[in-house]
């Protein structure tokens, strides 16, 4: 993962476009709070990740990180499944 991750900084990179890899430990707190603390302390202004489903009935029960911060995110989003 980690390798796609650097293979696309290096592509937006000769494109003219900086980019910068982050991997963020949430240290138990909820991951959307954190990642949204984070683009809103470091000014950024474009969030590229990747998001992973459960099913249905856990998102229900447990709610679902990806939708959390889709619902609350105010910067465009590139994401890849």
């Amino acid at each position: 993962m980690r390798h796609l991750a650097r293979s696309s900084r290096t592509h937006l990179g000769r494109h003219g476009i900086s980019a910068e890899l982050m991997e963020v430990s949430s240290g138990g707190k909820h991951v959307p709070d954190v990642l949204l603390t984070y683009i809103a302390d470091l000014q950024v202004d474009l969030l590229i990740m990747g998001a992973y489903g459960h099913p249905r009935l856990f998102e229900f029960m447990f709610g679902g990180t990806t939708q959390s911060l889709l619902d609350r995110i105010t910067i465009p989003v590139l994401m890849s499944h």
